[in-house]
């Protein structure tokens, strides 16, 4: 989605992070970078690896990590990304929205995406964020995804007979609160 946004729109900034930067490294930024190296347009980019930056023509791109919000301070974004939501906590994700004050058109808006797999059921999203009336709210389990093989898909069904909470979590996309059962 934010491939083809940076593509589409223009004047725009974007932030992809994650909690912890050597998370970040490893997940979300070496996916992005290898997704636009697969679709043949990472040259069309300008990439300050230093700073995990990309520019193409006037959009802007940051990766980078909230362990300390004060690293986002007096920052303007029209889109953000928290991957693995569920590592941040409420203030994180009140900081990172009032980032949320990237210039804009009129009819645009600006908005932040949660992905996550839910296995905290009493975490800040499913109490607070999921319910609020700017929200919306897509479940999706890996039966959506087109992307990923057959072997990895048996792997997930699998899960099913091996360990109930993982497959609630990761086939079903349904919470599991793994720190608090005792037993099944």
């Amino acid at each position: 989605l934010f491939i083809k946004k940076i593509f589409d729109e223009s004047n725009k900034n974007f932030l992809i992070t994650r909690k912890t930067l050597p998370s970040l490294r490893i997940t979300s930024y070496k996916l992005f970078i290898d997704l636009l190296k697969k679709y043949g347009v990472y040259d069309y980019f300008n990439h300050n690896k230093t700073f995990r930056e990309l520019r193409y023509i006037d959009n802007y791109l940051l990766f980078t990590s909230v362990d300390d919000s004060t690293k986002i301070q007096s920052t303007e974004f029209n889109y953000i990304w928290m991957e693995e939501a569920e590592e941040f906590n409420y203030d994180d994700f009140i900081t990172l929205k009032t980032r949320l004050s990237g210039k804009k058109k009129d009819n645009e808006h600006n908005q932040i995406f949660l992905t996550y797999n839910p296995k905290k059921q009493f975490s800040y999203i499913n109490k607070q964020v999921k319910h609020d009336k700017d929200v919306e709210y897509i479940h999706s389990t890996f039966k959506d995804n087109p992307f990923l093989d057959e072997e990895y898909k048996q792997l997930l069904e699998d899960l099913r007979e091996q360990n109930y909470e993982y497959y609630k979590i990761f086939a079903l996309g349904e919470y599991a609160d793994l720190d608090t059962i005792i037993f099944h």
